[in-house]
């Protein structure tokens, strides 16, 4: 059993892809641009993929693969994170349903430390929706949000929020013209219909987005 990098082994990127799938459902193609960068060609008579790796390489971003005799039994993805030079953010950490319980999930999250660590990355962040207790474990705490494509998750708010005051200074300083009331004909209006209520799907996205827990470890 061991863990290697899968742009060493781009016969394992079909295992992979199907088991990171098992987890979190997504058309195919689509996972392989996503996950992999993968440039993917038609043709008449299938799908072909021609597999060109530009993401996963040996510097960040890398993802690694847990394999026993050629099958993909874990995954994990390691990001730079450019606010944070020394830094990474490990992220798509899943384990084979039919392997997992045996303690592979913390063995795949060690070697990917170790990966990282002999990159010179000095601290590990993640996040999780439910299990913190797991990476608790494993000597992660619970941290400030962190964004792998920019800086901190609270600059990108503020400069959002700062927008919008912009826009609310300028529609309040724009006079209003109202039509005289002479010129407004009397129409009857209904009331409107009461809301609807939130859809289940939705609330439980909600819930998700709300509920998701970063954490970070110092290696």
């Amino acid at each position: 059993m061991e863990v290697v990098e899968i742009h060493n082994y781009p016969e394992l990127m079909d295992q992979c892809c199907d088991l990171i799938n098992m987890e979190w459902p997504r058309n195919k193609t689509a996972r392989y641009e996503q996950q992999f960068r993968f440039a993917v060609k038609e043709t008449d008579e299938n799908a072909n993929k021609l597999r060109t790796l530009e993401m996963s390489r040996d510097e960040l971003p890398t993802c690694l693969v847990l394999v026993l005799s050629h099958e993909v039994l874990g995954h994990s993805k390691i990001s730079p994170i450019p606010s944070i030079p020394s830094g990474c953010f490990i992220e798509s950490v899943v384990i084979h349903p039919d392997y997992r319980g045996k303690g592979l999930g913390k063995f795949i999250m060690a070697r990917t430390e170790d990966y990282v660590r002999s990159r010179g990355i000095q601290t590990a962040y993640l996040s999780t929706i439910d299990k913190q207790e797991f990476y608790r474990k494993l000597g992660y705490t619970e941290c400030e949000p962190v964004q792998i494509y920019g800086g901190p998750v609270a600059r990108k708010l503020n400069a959002e929020l700062e927008s919008l005051n912009k826009i609310n200074k300028t529609n309040d300083s724009k006079e209003v013209h109202l039509p005289l009331a002479s010129s407004v004909s009397t129409v009857t209006m209904s009331p409107p219909p009461p809301p609807l209520p939130p859809s289940p799907a939705n609330t439980a996205a909600v819930v998700s987005r709300s509920t998701k827990v970063y954490m970070k470890k110092d290696l």
